[in-house]
């Protein structure tokens, strides 16, 4: 390549490899005169696989054989799959952007008006390169900066070589100041009323079987998962939301990684109401076991299991979280309830997976929802009674002014368990 193509090639790759998260991997050729090329991948982009090129559009041309096959060894070796999409870029002028073998071919250079669709993904590509005055002496910045950029990634990757980065992302934020401010408020009205806060909790929305069945109050299914009652399992589940929020969100988009939170939080506990005792549950943990379960599906799908290391070390964090939900006055059917709802939601939710599979995973949800549901309408029955501490929580409703609640729940409690006895 001339020097100011060099420079271009060298301020596009650092952008795709440090702002967008491709790797670069190198291609066997065999023939005498290899292109000067690059060859890009990331499972979780769109274009999972980016090839950069200065050639002119005869030059793409004699060479097609040589990148189709390299795209479909690429396919099969690192994705298991012979249809992801490849993008083609090169920096010459006299190339036109074309459509040929599943592979989309653009050329890029400064100035360049980039179709739509490539500038939603890419939103800087066509801003990040441009001409320099001294291309040379760009080239050895470039070249520095990329070296020094890739030392820390390196060192940052080696430190933890599992667990996800965290991310200051809306997904972590917004449940976290959420849970945050419960948690503070369960503690206070527990000192303010001089109660336990078991009590507090309860009444600002924890899971408490007795109320969900005598009273109807299924939005505890969802409240109670942003209530704690200590600080130690408030830090620790804070700790594992922000390693986990970020990389769920980068994968699947703010919205659908509420929606997995949410909905993993609900069936959790819906599960729990149906084949759980009577007992109280807090905690956001079923929701996390759901983002655990997204990011399993994710990794299945982009052949990260075949990396040894990675596989192994995986593997130890589902068996530490496993031992986790087999522990005392755990919830382990809303854990494991969490990890398979995540899991069905990541699959449809994956632009990349086969219509399908999504099928057959969808109809297996609805069976699997409608009969739990069913069976929660129809449950009505308590194991045990705890009739004190309805009344302790109807005390709390009748100090913060909320005496028909409390009246309401004193004698539907009093009567359900009047008749059961």
């Amino acid at each position: 390549m001339e020097a100011r193509k060099n420079v271009w090639c060298l301020q596009l790759l650092q952008y795709l490899v440090f702002s967008k998260g491709y790797l670069r991997v190198s291609v066997a050729y065999q023939g005498p005169n290899k292109p000067e090329d690059f060859w890009l991948i990331n499972a979780s982009e769109k274009y999972q696989i980016i090839h950069l090129t200065d050639e002119k559009e005869s030059q793409r041309i004699h060479n097609s054989d040589y990148t189709v096959q390299t795209y479909n060894r690429i396919c099969e070796l690192l994705y298991e799959v012979k249809n992801c999409r490849m993008l083609d870029i090169s920096l010459n002028e006299d190339s036109v952007d074309r459509q040929s073998h599943g592979i989309r071919y653009i050329h890029l250079h400064p100035g360049c008006a980039l179709e739509d669709d490539i500038r939603e993904i890419f939103p800087e590509m066509a801003t990040v390169i441009h001409d320099v005055q001294d291309p040379q002496q760009e080239l050895v910045k470039l070249e520095r900066e990329i070296v020094l950029q890739a030392m820390k990634k390196r060192r940052s990757t080696n430190s933890f070589p599992f667990a996800a980065r965290g991310s200051l992302c809306r997904s972590f934020i917004i449940p976290a100041v959420i849970c945050v401010i419960l948690w503070a408020a369960v503690n206070l009205m527990a000192a303010a009323h001089q109660t336990a806060t078991v009590n507090t909790a309860i009444a600002l929305g924890a899971y408490y079987k007795a109320f969900v069945t005598i009273l109807h109050q299924y939005w505890r299914l969802l409240t109670s998962g942003f209530i704690h009652v200590s600080v130690l399992h408030l830090l620790c589940n804070m700790i594992s939301l922000f390693s986990l929020a970020g990389s769920v969100e980068k994968q699947f988009g703010f919205r659908k990684s509420m929606m997995i939170l949410l909905m993993s939080i609900v069936v959790g506990n819906l599960l729990e109401f149906v084949a759980g005792p009577n007992k109280v549950c807090v905690g956001i943990s079923g929701g996390l076991y759901g983002y655990l379960g997204a990011m399993t599906v994710h990794y299945i799908r982009s052949g990260y299991f075949k990396n040894r290391v990675f596989r192994r070390n995986y593997l130890n964090t589902l068996y530490i979280n496993l031992l986790i939900s087999l522990m005392p006055n755990v919830s382990y059917i809303s854990h494991l309830a969490g990890f398979v709802t995540g899991g069905f939601l990541a699959v449809l939710c994956d632009e990349q997976l086969a219509r399908s599979l999504k099928i057959n995973v969808a109809v297996c949800s609805l069976l699997l929802a409608g009969s739990i549901g069913y069976l929660a309408t129809k449950y009505d029955s308590l194991d045990t009674f705890y009739y004190q501490t309805d009344v302790e929580v109807a005390r709390v409703y009748e100090n913060i002014g909320w005496k028909s609640l409390a009246d309401k729940i004193v004698r539907e409690t009093y009567n359900y368990y009047r008749e059961r006895s």
